[in-house]
Parts: structure tokens; C-alpha cells; sequence
């Protein structure tokens, strides 16, 4: 006997014969009719249900993006797409004030690589922030701080959002280099020879190129470094000048013929080149008073003449005669003073030779006041002097960090070759040098006003060949140099570099208003 199910089946078959054969007129057909018909119009139906789906998605995406910006813009400088154009997005009390709010946005200079998030006080509320354009990265960079990050924005994600006025440092660099390519030793002062040098004056033709290098390696240059020798250079004014361990001797033509010297074997060096070498003691004699009335020391019978020259075999030392007795002197001191007539003879006459003397007698006539006239900052003897390979050598000073990085140590080379580049202009007959950083390099130098004194001041030198100076060692930390090591550079060597406006946060926030002139 039949079930349901069973009448329920058969009663679907016979429907599905009957509709089978009125549809496709195969009462047999095993595939439904119309079964492809309502696959694809579902298909399509789901597809333009997720079409529109996506569209919406799109919207709301869109017009999200155009204000998520802001959740990065407190440690951030927003770049246009359209235009590059920089700006920041500041509270507009900190603009106003000029920058003296900033601690009120956590960017102390105590933490310059923890930018504010934006949860932070002072950056929730958009009714009080503005829109404001910096003139360059660096000034941004002193305001975000080194964790500063760029956000590309459209111009119409940034339309309607209020303005304040441009800030930042006028002719501050572009950029700054990175940390990685900062080469801040060692620094060389060259002077090299140019055409129609003449034998003196401050002429243009008399006068050699200044090259100061920055950051480039002594051995890509070459040259030999004159060590215990001397170098002997004249200056524009024609003034001669003994350079030796890094000091400048400024001496007379008579004294360097008294030592042996040719004023023909100067090397001419511009003042500029001068200036950079720390000014010692000068090449002379010393002053002896009453020099030519007779001493009261009595010699073989005979009495002595204040200033005359005493010569000891053995030890071999030089000795002048004072007014109470003997003095020692240096072979080159004593060797000036002869050469110069500056020694007596007695009876008014210069004298020529030195007078031979055991040294016992020196012993017992030695002065009880002034027993040692040398002088520690001048040559005990006349020093060898160093040779240029050719008239046009580069003549250069080289300062680098000693082993203990407080101080720089100077040495000298000759010979060599420059490199190309470029740099600030300098050219000959000026007193400004071509400065030459490495492409895409730079270097941070500390004020060292004496040595031994700890630096007054710290300065960024970019491959532009200028110098910026920077306030502390805070604001190095902004601009991304907390781990470098500034060279102590002196006075005399920095001063040559030309100047550039300073990086500070305060400056950054510097805005400047220009107003018509009257009748315009």
C-alpha cells in the first residue's frame, strides 16, 4: 500500500513531465528548464548588489581619507600632491606666540625624538588649529622634531581648513643631511698656487686660491705631511712666517739669513690660509738690557760685555752674558742675535764669532736670576725645511679629532691633488675659500674659542659650503645628529666659512608680515 511520500513524489514527477514537455517539449529532459535563466539572474542580481556596495564603500572611504590626515599631523609636515607645497597643523596659540607654547604640545627640546601624539593636550580640538605653511623641511624638522614623518595630502582634502601665516627660517637649507652622511672630520685649509704669482703684494695675481675641505679623506688627496720639518710662506703683505708644529713664526729676512734661510724658498699662502694657523711666538733674539756696558763677571782677567755670546763645546749650549751673569740661550736664538748684530763685542763693536768657554765656567758664573732665556714655542735648533714638489702643490692644513675626540690635532702635508666640486665660490685675490663638502654630505663643528675650554657653539656645515649656526646640543638632537660628534674646529678656521641664517625651534616659528608702501 502506498505512503504520502510516496503519492507526494509521484505527484512532483508527473508535474515535472508535464512541465518538461510544455517548456522544452522533451517530457524526458533529466535538466530543469529555465535552470540557467534563474542561475544567471541571481548571479546578476549579487553583482549589482555588490557593485553598489562597493560604491558606497568608496564613498565613505573617500570622504574618511580626506580628514584621516589629521591623526598623523601632530608628527608630521603635510606635502600638497598638486603642488609639494609644506605645512603644518598647529594650534594656533603656538603660531601666535611664536613657538613659546610648544611645551604645551610636548615637543620640549628635552624630547626632541618623541613627537606628540595626537591624544596629546592641545591637538584635539580642530576649532583651534590651523593650517600653516613652512617655508622649508628643516623648519618643520625643528619643530616636529627628528621623528617627523611626511603625509601626502590632495588639495582638497586641505580645502577649507583655516590658514595662518607662513613660517619658518629664511634661507635655511632645503633639507639637512642625514646622520648617516654627516662627516664631520677631517676639515683641511689648502692653499694652492695660481698663475702669475709674483714674489709678494696683496694683488690678485700674488695671491693663491683658498680651498677649504670638508669631510674628505686626507688620502684621497695624497701629499706627504712635513712632520719635525718647517715650511717656509710669505704672506701678501710679503711678511715671511716660519710654520712649525702647526704654529705660524712670523720672522724678519735678516733672522732667516742668520739661520741659513733663503727668503727665495717661501711659498706664497694668502692670509686668509694665515689666519688658520695659530699665531706663535716671533722668530728673534731676546732683548738683553744694558746689552754692550761691561759686566761685572770677570773672564781670564778681563771683564765681560752684556750681550756677548758664549759657545760650550761640550755640552754643546749657547749662553749670553747678562748683567749678572750667564743666561742659556738655543742654537737659534743665539745663532739671531749674532746674525743680526744684535750681540757685543764690547767697546761698541757687533760681534762676529761666538767665544769658546769651558762649561765649568759657566757654572760658576751662571745668573741668579735668569739662568734660561729660551724660549719653549720656538725651534731649539733651525729646523729642516720642507720642499713643494712643484710650484702649483696644494699646500694644506689638516685638523682631526685626537684620540680623545675633545680636541682636534693639526698636522701639515704638501703635494697632492684637490678635488673637483662643487661649493661655495671663493677665487683668487679673495680672502674667501672655496668651500667643498661631498655631494649629499655634511658636517657639525663645535667653537672651540681656546684649547682646553669647552665649545661655545655648534654649527652645521651643508654641501652648499655654508654654515648654519645651531644653539645647543637640544636643537642637534631635533634635526637628528643626538649620537654625532661635532669637531672642535677654532675660531680662525670657521670664520672663513661663510655664514648662514640660525636653526632654531624659536626661529621656526618665526613668521613674517609684509605690508603695501605707502601710495601703493
Amino acid at each position: 500500500m502506498q505512503t504520502r511520500r510516496d503519492q507526494l513524489q509521484a505527484y512532483r514527477y508527473l508535474v515535472r513531465r508535464v512541465l518538461a514537455a510544455m517548456l522544452g517539449n522533451d517530457p524526458e529532459a533529466i535538466e530543469q528548464p529555465m535552470r540557467r535563466v534563474t542561475t544567471s539572474t541571481f548571479a546578476g542580481i549579487m553583482v549589482g548588489a555588490l557593485a553598489c556596495a562597493g560604491v558606497a564603500l568608496y564613498a565613505w572611504l573617500g570622504n574618511s581619507s580626506s580628514t584621516r590626515w589629521k591623526n598623523d599631523a601632530a608628527s608630521s609636515v603635510i606635502v600638497e600632491k598638486e603642488t609639494g607645497a609644506l605645512y603644518l597643523y598647529l594650534p594656533r596659540s603656538a603660531v601666535e606666540s611664536g613657538g613659546s607654547t610648544t611645551q604645551q604640545l610636548g615637543q620640549t627640546p628635552q624630547s626632541p625624538q618623541s613627537p606628540q601624539s595626537p591624544g596629546q593636550p592641545g591637538q584635539g580640538d580642530d576649532a583651534n588649529m590651523i593650517l600653516v605653511p613652512v617655508r622649508n623641511t628643516t623648519s618643520a624638522l625643528l619643530i616636529r622634531g627628528s621623528g617627523m614623518k611626511k603625509v601626502s595630502v590632495s588639495r582638497e582634502s586641505l580645502a577649507g581648513i583655516p590658514r595662518g601665516p607662513e613660517i619658518g627660517i629664511a634661507q635655511a637649507p632645503t633639507s639637512v643631511p642625514l646622520a648617516t652622511s654627516i662627516r664631520s672630520a677631517p676639515w683641511a685649509m689648502c692653499a694652492t698656487a695660481v698663475a702669475g704669482v709674483g714674489s709678494g703684494g696683496g694683488d690678485a695675481a700674488g695671491t693663491p686660491r683658498v680651498t677649504v675641505l670638508i669631510g674628505t679623506p686626507e688620502k684621497s688627496v695624497g701629499g706627504r705631511q712635513v712632520g719635525d720639518a718647517a715650511l717656509l710662506v710669505r704672506g701678501p703683505d710679503g711678511g715671511h712666517h716660519l710654520v712649525w708644529h702647526g704654529r705660524r713664526l712670523a720672522v724678519g729676512e735678516r733672522p732667516l739669513a742668520s739661520l741659513g734661510y733663503s727668503t727665495s724658498a717661501a711659498v706664497p699662502v694668502s692670509s686668509a690660509w694665515l689666519r688658520a694657523l695659530p699665531a706663535g711666538q716671533d722668530l728673534a733674539g731676546p732683548v738683553v738690557p744694558r746689552r754692550g756696558e761691561p759686566s761685572p763677571v770677570s773672564l781670564g782677567g778681563e771683564s765681560a760685555t752684556i750681550g756677548q755670546l758664549f759657545h760650550t763645546p761640550d755640552p754643546d749650549r749657547y749662553y749670553v752674558m747678562t748683567a749678572d751673569g750667564f743666561a742659556r740661550l738655543s742654537e737659534v736664538q743665539a745663532k739671531i742675535l749674532l746674525g743680526t748684530g744684535a750681540a757685543s763685542a764690547g767697546g761698541g763693536q757687533a760681534q762676529s764669532t761666538f767665544t769658546e768657554i769651558a762649561f765649568s765656567v759657566v757654572l760658576a758664573h751662571t745668573s741668579p736670576t735668569d739662568d734660561d732665556l729660551q724660549v719653549k714655542d720656538l725651534p731649539p735648533t733651525p729646523p729642516r725645511l720642507a720642499t713643494t714638489s712643484s710650484p702649483d702643490a696644494p699646500l694644506c692644513l689638516w685638523y682631526d679629532n685626537d684620540q680623545s675626540g675633545d680636541r682636534a690635532r693639526m698636522h701639515l702635508t704638501t703635494g697632492g691633488t684637490l678635488p673637483s666640486g662643487a661649493g661655495s665660490a671663493g677665487s683668487a685675490g679673495s680672502d674667501q675659500p672655496r668651500v667643498l663638502v661631498p655631494p649629499g654630505g655634511g658636517a657639525l663643528a663645535a667653537l672651540l674659542p681656546a684649547p682646553g675650554v669647552r665649545p661655545s657653539g655648534y654649527y652645521l656645515v651643508t654641501e652648499s659650503g655654508v654654515k648654519f649656526p645651531v644653539p645647543d646640543t637640544d636643537t642637534l638632537a631635533r634635526l637628528g645628529y643626538a649620537d654625532a660628534h661635532p669637531l672642535p674646529v677654532p675660531p680662525t678656521l670657521l670664520n672663513l666659512i661663510p655664514p648662514g641664517p640660525a636653526l632654531s625651534q624659536q626661529g621656526a616659528y618665526r613668521s613674517e608680515h609684509f605690508a603695501p608702501e605707502p601710495g601703493k
